[in-house]
């Protein structure tokens, strides 16, 4: 069965999107993966920020509550230089959770009502987000080439609806045929060749005969033998 568009047979079980079903699946994860990737990176993102650009200071834990992935401690926060100071400063740590304690942390702006302590790895932070990135940076990938794909499956599609110019036309190269010459045909007259589908006489001009030397200008006229007379057969008396 023949194909409108040339391209379908190499394109049939490509892994690119065709269906609406397939388009919002793919969206869904995408948006999934890179809602995911930027709620979990947000602590990792605080940490570093707060390594970086943060007033570093001491907290002294009075008291703590566990949560499933920290603890939680409140305490006095001091800066180092002196140019800040808390009375109450929500300390998020994993190790330090003893009371009358001091632990280091980074306040991540003047008026920030929680910090991070020093064990909290910033790197550590951003794991729980690499998977949904990944998902994020392969759907991504998939939507934009399924996209370009649709893309050049339009254009072709237009440029063969698109009418062709009158006298033009597209056709299929068929097989080659090979014409052959008919073959001669010998007629009964001195086996003088003759054309097989016409059947012209190719015998010599009236001016030359067979062997080639001049015939009569009268009508060809085969030649027959003479008879001879009854007294010229032998026996005869």
């Amino acid at each position: 069965m023949a194909h409108d568009d040339p391209a379908a047979d190499e394109e049939r079980g490509s892994w690119h999107l065709r269906s609406a079903g397939s388009w919002t699946f793919a969206l869904l994860l995408w948006l999934a993966g890179l809602g995911g990737a930027v709620l979990f990176s947000q602590d990792g993102a605080e940490v570093a920020w707060a390594r970086l650009n943060g007033v570093p200071g001491t907290v002294k834990i009075e008291k703590c509550a566990h949560s499933s992935s920290y603890a939680l401690c409140y305490g006095p926060f001091d800066a180092a230089d002196g140019s800040v100071r808390g009375r109450r400063l929500e300390l998020r740590t994993l190790h330090h959770d003893r009371p009358g304690t001091t632990a280091r942390t980074w306040l991540p702006s003047r008026t920030a009502t929680h910090a991070w302590a020093s064990d909290v790895n910033p790197l550590r932070q951003f794991l729980p987000a690499a998977p949904l990135a990944l998902l994020a940076l392969i759907q991504t990938v998939w939507i934009t080439l399924s996209w370009r794909a649709w893309r050049q499956r339009r254009r072709r599609r237009i440029e063969a609806a698109r009418p062709r110019p009158i006298g033009v036309a597209k056709v299929a190269p068929g097989p080659v045929t090979t014409q052959l010459a008919p073959p001669l045909i010998t007629s009964g007259h001195r086996g003088l060749p003759q054309s097989g589908t016409g059947g012209e006489d190719r015998r010599p001009e009236r001016w030359q005969d067979l062997r080639g030397t001049a015939a009569s200008s009268g009508p060809s006229v085969p030649q027959q033998r003479a008879r001879r007379q009854p007294w010229e057969t032998p026996g005869h008396g």
